[in-house]
């Protein structure tokens, strides 16, 4: 015969049910392995950008720093260029180069590079047709001053080729996402892009033949134009 259970013992038998139910949710929550912050999915504001999608502002700031830097080496070779025509007797192309030079900023747009560019194009076939003068004598002044035009034209080649291997990053990541997110606004680097070869293989060659002008009229060549030209050579 089984014995009745009391109201007593039911309710203590439930007490403890309910205890273990307890006790086994919270053994499972302490076998469950912590979740980082960072494996769990971000859903910001509509119409806001993923915290790590910097590809376009990334490729701005790249492009900032390209202009910068093409800007300082036309600079210099502009200026460089002014010094020589000035020596040579060509006053007007002179200043005309040395005005470009000075308004040339390092935030230039894309249609200010072009205008600088064709300015300097303009100066160097001037100033290539001039060395080809063998019969012009420079008197002492003019002489120190072409020295002076060495010398810059040297800092902007230097500065020219030193851009390389950012601009070939740069020219890599024009394809991808980052390129498309900045839309229009890349135009300035993309154009340095495609110029900067020319722009070295043009000033590289206006050095050259500044170099052997001056060798052979007795002008004085600067180590920093020697050291120019040999390493637009091995890069």
């Amino acid at each position: 015969m089984l014995a009745s259970t009391s109201p007593q013992q039911i309710k203590e038998r439930d007490t403890m049910k309910k205890n273990i139910a307890s006790m086994a949710v919270v053994v499972m929550l302490a076998a469950i392995p912590a979740i980082s912050l960072s494996q769990i999915p971000s859903f910001g504001v509509p119409g806001s950008k993923p915290s790590g999608d910097t590809g376009g502002e990334d490729l701005s700031g790249q492009q900032t720093g390209l202009v910068k830097s093409y800007v300082a080496g036309g600079k210099d070779v502009l200026s460089s260029q002014s010094k020589l025509l000035e020596a040579l007797g060509l006053k007007d192309r002179a200043a005309t180069a040395q005005a470009t030079s000075d308004a040339l900023g390092a935030g230039a747009t894309k249609g200010e590079l072009q205008k600088a560019d064709e300015a300097r194009s303009a100066s160097s076939t001037a100033l290539s047709e001039t060395l080809k003068n063998q019969n012009l004598t420079l008197g002492a002044q003019s002489k120190h001053t072409y020295t002076q035009g060495l010398s810059l034209l040297a800092s902007g080649l230097i500065k020219y080729t030193g851009m390389k291997q950012d601009v070939a990053g740069f020219s890599k990541k024009l394809s991808g996402p980052g390129a498309m997110q900045a839309g229009t606004t890349l135009q300035s680097g993309a154009y340095i892009v495609k110029t900067l070869p020319s722009s070295i293989s043009n000033t590289s060659s206006t050095l050259s033949s500044a170099v052997n002008f001056a060798h052979s009229h007795g002008i004085e060549v600067p180590p920093d134009a020697t050291a120019a030209l040999k390493s637009a050579t091995e890069h």
